[in-house]
């Protein structure tokens, strides 16, 4: 599951409802906002508090410091990925199995993370600048290098969308992309992610054009890895969830809510189960102070602490881990 923020609050709901695992970015201007000056006391605390609650983590390493890329923007995709290879490699080193960090906490080594998402949702303007799947095809590389490198034991998942909206507007198959730009782009990934997030129900396929972003396209990209030769990694699906948000194309009632969440996670135990790994449902508990008809209302806990119809659904989703 994703936490609601990483904190004591967001763990210890997340722990109430006995999620095992959750999401949470290890973001590299946080760590090190001044060249040289690294302080990692903040994920140091998340790790060690979501081990204490018997929580593993999936650390998603992205963000560039303004130092490093001479962007303002922290969600520049640099041309060159030098330094946030490096980047990695500490993370890796620090967090992963034998990790720095866990000789000084033994007493929870089996909560050190193996796998390690590089990036969130690179196919976004909000969250790359530029979208560029090309260049992300070349950092992933050299950070899942640089990654292994400072920690053998480390895996890693390389972030995965059907289409993407390109510079010129033309829709384009991001997968196909990546691999164009780095065609032994399989040496390099352990498992790949996707955020099926989608119009109405999760049985919906209407296939055709740009605008087609249904749940189901996830059938579609990993069919694309395997039509490239990635026969053995499989999928991790690390957001779905579906906004209780009052107006939208993509607002939910609560009732529909539940209906797809109990519907997803019946199909990742069945039809999906050959190829899925994990599922990570996005979020826990609602954002504060967003405006309704805001799409962030994805929470199966209002918050104000009440609870959706969707919480025991989402109990029932975790208590059957894949």
């Amino acid at each position: 599951m994703n936490a609601a923020g990483g904190g004591t609050p967001a763990l210890d709901a997340a722990a109430s409802a006995n999620a095992r695992w959750i999401r949470e970015d290890i973001s590299w201007p946080a760590v090190e906002p001044i060249r040289g000056r690294q302080d990692w006391s903040v994920y140091d605390d998340l790790f060690l508090g979501a081990a204490q609650r018997g929580i593993h983590i999936l650390p998603i390493i992205d963000e560039i410091p303004t130092w490093a890329s001479g962007s303002t923007n922290t969600w520049t995709m640099p041309a060159d990925p030098t330094a946030f290879a490096t980047f990695t490699g500490q993370v890796t080193a620090r967090y992963g199995p034998g990790g720095t960090f866990w000789r000084d906490h033994s007493d929870y080594v089996q909560y050190a993370p193996t796998y390690f998402e590089i990036w969130n949702e690179p196919w976004y303007p909000s969250f790359s600048d530029p979208v560029d799947p090309a260049r992300y095809a070349r950092l992933f590389k050299a950070a899942a290098i640089a990654g292994r490198a400072a920690n053998p034991e480390a895996r890693v998942i390389i972030a995965a969308e059907w289409q993407y909206h390109a510079a010129n507007g033309s829709w384009r198959k991001w997968v196909d992309d990546m691999y164009a730009a780095v065609p032994d782009l399989n040496s390099y990934f352990d498992a790949f992610s996707a955020h099926p997030y989608g119009n109405g129900s999760v049985d919906n396929w209407t296939p055709g054009n740009g605008d087609a972003f249904e749940t189901r396209r996830l059938e579609v990209i990993h069919d694309t890895f395997v039509a490239h030769g990635a026969t053995a990694q499989k999928m991790w699906v690390t957001e779905v969830g579906w906004s209780t948000c009052l107006s939208g194309e993509e607002c939910y009632t609560e009732a529909e809510q539940k209906q797809n969440l109990a519907r997803f996670n019946q199909l990742a135990h069945t039809s999906w189960a050959s190829f899925m790994a994990a599922v990570f449902y996005y979020r826990l508990v609602d954002l504060e102070g967003i405006n309704p008809t805001n799409a962030y209302w994805y929470g199966a806990i209002r918050s104000d602490g009440s609870l959706k119809p969707a919480y025991d659904t989402l109990l029932a989703a975790l208590a059957s881990s894949l």
